[in-house]
Formats: C-alpha cells, structure tokens, sequence
C-alpha cells in the first residue's frame, strides 16, 4: 500500500534531522521585534548599516538582537518584509535554520533606507569570510530593482558571488515584481546568482513576476504568512520565492549531499514545467512540497 503524504513528510522530516541542514542567510530588512513565532528558526543575526543605525549604534553588530528592528520602525510596513520572508522559508521546511542579515538602516524613528551595493557587497564578503563558523550553507537576497535588459552589475558583488559559489555555496535572489516578461532586477541578473521567479497556486508564473531566459527556478510565491505583531497575513511576491527556495536549497542538501552544480542539476531534473501568464514560455518550477522526491530516493546522487 502506498504511504499518504503526511507519512512521507514526516519521514522527509526525520531524515533531515539525521543530516544536520545547513544555515540559510537572509538579507533582508530585519527582523520584527513582536514576531515570536519565526523565532524558533532563527540561530543567528546580523546587521549591516550605512548610518551606524544597528541595535549597538554601529555600523556592524554580529548576534543576539543583531537583526532586531526598533519597535517605532514597525510603524512603516516596509520594516515588516524580512519577517514576512523568514516565515515564507518556515512555511516550505519548517525545520529551516536562518541567519537573518539586517541590511537595512533606519532614519527618523521609523524612515527606511534600503541596502546600496556597498552594504549587500559587505554582508556577502563576511558570509564568505565566516562560512565554516557559521554552518553557511545559501545567501538569499529578498530585494530588487527596476529590472533591465542591460544588468547594472556591481563588479565586487560579481565577485563576492563567485568566491561563494567556489565554496559550493549558492547566491539566490528574487526576480522582482514589476511584471515584466523580459528582464529580472538586480541582483538576480547579476552573473552567477540564481534568479528566482514566484508561481501562483494554480502553477503558473505569477502575472506580478518579473520573468525572463535569465530567471533559474520558480517556485510558490504566495502564503499564508507572519507579520507585525504576530498577526498572519495572505502574502505575495517573488521575495517570498526567494526565501523559500533558499529553504528548499538547504533541505536537499541535507539529504542529497550534492555539488552546487550537482544540486542545480537534480532540481532540473525533479522540476515541473511553470506557463507564463502569457506567450508559450515556461519556467523550471520547484515543487514546494520536496518530500515525495526526497523520501523517495537514497541519500546519494541518482
């Protein structure tokens, strides 16, 4: 008789335990300090900031409340994306580890600023730098800019990309969300990051979702998520994709012990094929549910 999904879940659960999953870092606007529930998930934090508006008054700060926003920043909804983006990775593999990288710094009590090149160029030179101690194991970049055909590709970040992928680590970012059907945002065009794109829960690629012949996967970018204060809240974007993938990246490895290469490579394999909203194109959608394909094959390359 064949075993029921939530059978086959739970045994995917059991078998990541007995592999220890790597950490996923996110960079991201920080974490919301009334959102208990994703906090099981998080080991570790970060904070990068271009006003030295970190928790400790710095520019840097690295662990406990690291990545903790200030309670008046909450007040601007921008501030609520990182949580929101933890919980979409918590809602594909509830078992997920996170390193959350607050690379967002506050102005005025509640005014927000974004990453610049610089930041994101920092936070990925000392992932690199502190990938062993750290248990690092995927950076995702939950951000985007106005997309274009010609990629605004910062030199040091295509370079801190490649130190990581060299160390078998992947650089994920989401594909934007101006619906554009000819070109991603920035970082996903830059070389050698994986771009990520979101699905609708009929399948399809989401009409928000910036999509082109640069984007790697989709995967779902709709769920039922945590916001401020703990509230839940239907969600969308290619953020969440992002994040989830990220998640999704670290289980397989945990059970698949792959390459970099070798794991793109499995994804493609067990991939269904995303239509777009319009046109005849598709994209290699991630399931996001991988227990069926991960209980059902040995630990090792098949």
């Amino acid at each position: 008789m064949m075993a029921s999904s939530s059978t086959i879940a739970m045994a995917a659960m059991k078998r990541s335990l007995v592999a220890p999953q790597k950490n996923v870092a996110i960079i991201d606007t920080g974490i919301d300090p009334t959102a208990t529930e994703i906090r099981g998930a998080i080991v570790d934090e970060l904070c990068f900031s271009h006003n030295a508006s970190c928790p400790n008054g710095e520019s840097f700060m690295h662990g406990t409340q690291a990545a903790t926003l200030p309670l008046s920043a909450m007040s601007n909804a921008t501030f609520e994306h990182g949580t929101e983006v933890i919980s979409s990775a918590m809602s594909v593999n509830p078992s997920v580890r996170i390193i959350e990288v607050r690379c967002s710094s506050v102005k005025n009590i509640s005014e927000w600023e974004g990453c610049n090149y610089d930041d994101i160029a920092l936070a990925l030179s000392w992932l690199y730098l502190n990938a062993t101690n750290i248990n690092l194991g995927a950076v995702v970049l939950p951000m985007a800019t106005n997309p274009s055909k010609n990629c605004d590709a910062d030199v040091a970040n295509q370079s801190h990309v490649a130190d990581l992928a060299a160390i078998n680590i992947p650089v994920i970012a989401s594909s934007g969300n101006n619906g554009n059907f000819g070109a991603v945002s920035n970082p996903a065009c830059i070389p050698g990051v994986l771009a990520i794109s979101a699905t609708d829960k009929s399948g399809r690629i989401a009409r928000y979702a910036n999509y082109s012949s640069r984007v790697d996967f989709a995967t779902l970018g709709e769920f039922s998520v945590i916001s401020s204060k703990n509230k839940r809240v239907q969600a969308g974007g290619t953020s969440l994709s992002a994040g989830a993938f990220g998640a999704q990246w670290t289980l397989i490895e945990s059970m698949k012990h792959l390459s970099l290469t070798g794991q793109i490579d499995w994804i493609k394999r067990i991939a269904i094929a995303a239509k777009a909203p319009v046109g005849s194109g598709t994209i290699s959608s991630v399931p996001s549910d991988l227990s069926l394909y991960l209980t059902s094959q040995s630990g090792a390359e098949s």
